[in-house]
């Protein structure tokens, strides 16, 4: 893949971000189709309620196993998940860079349509 100042290694890194983003929205909010992620996260302990202002906002239960704080936690935190996935996606840079940007390609035009989308006609669900 060659050194950082490579143009294409640059390219391959922002597509791979680009990709990462895409992935850590929709597992962290999105309810995918099905409501398969949101019955993910809820198998992980993630819940809705109020809180203290009265805002509809979600949370992990402290009262669940060790498995529903970390996982839960990980599924209900943009940064937290975003951590996770750049590790995943490293990895799969060192082992297979140019499988792993050819693959990210999908999520990337993914992102584009939503951020077009979001900027054309406001806040998509």
């Amino acid at each position: 893949m060659g050194g950082l100042a490579n143009p294409e290694a640059l390219l391959s890194i922002v597509v791979v971000a680009i990709a990462g983003w895409r992935i850590t929205h929709f597992l962290v909010n999105e309810d995918g189709p099905f409501d398969f992620m949101d019955n993910i996260r809820t198998i992980f302990g993630v819940d809705w309620g109020y809180d203290s202002d009265h805002k509809w906002v979600s949370f992990v239960s402290p009262d669940g196993p060790w498995w529903h704080l970390f996982f839960g936690g990980i599924l209900n935190c943009f940064y937290c998940c975003s951590f996770w996935v750049a590790i995943v996606f490293f990895v799969l840079m060192v082992l297979f860079p140019n499988m792993t940007v050819f693959l990210s390609i999908p999520l990337v035009l993914s992102s584009m349509m939503i951020w077009i989308e979001e900027k054309n006609n406001g806040e998509s669900n």
